[in-house]
């Protein structure tokens, strides 16, 4: 997947690579968006993401001033970037089906609930029921 986005972006900016590579003044020009990073796939993985999650330029901008924009210029830097926002997802969609999982077992407790009051022999023991905290009211 990340060699065939390179690819693409390659064949359509091969220019832009070009003249990058004489404003640098290299003596071999940039082939492949892996020349930027070394061919470390790790760490261009980890910039695409970190791009990604900031689609325009102000975001960009906002971001460096707020410091949370980081310069993944190192292996461990950019390892330690995708570990972080791995554990994110991760955590945010756990407490999503948690959420979703705590709302259906209420809503089941609290069916259950008025099943128990409406079997009630009398009003008397369903107010027992109820002041008990047996079942909730509401």
């Amino acid at each position: 997947m990340l060699t065939k986005a390179t690819n693409v972006f390659i064949k359509y900016n091969e220019t832009l690579m070009h003249v990058l590579s004489q404003l640098e003044k290299r003596a071999k020009p940039y082939t492949c968006l892996l020349d930027f990073v070394e061919g470390d796939k790790v760490i261009l993985l980890a910039l695409i993401c970190q791009n990604s999650s900031h689609p325009k330029n102000h975001h960009r901008t906002e971001a460096i001033q707020n410091k949370s924009y980081i310069e993944l210029l190192t292996h461990g830097a950019a390892c330690e970037y995708m570990n972080n926002l791995l554990q994110t997802n991760l955590l945010i969609s756990v407490l999503a089906v948690e959420t979703e999982i705590l709302a259906k077992l209420q809503a089941e407790a609290q069916s259950q609930g008025i099943s128990q009051l409406i079997s009630a022999p009398d009003v008397y023991y369903m107010l027992a029921m109820l002041n008990s905290g047996a079942i909730s009211n509401g």
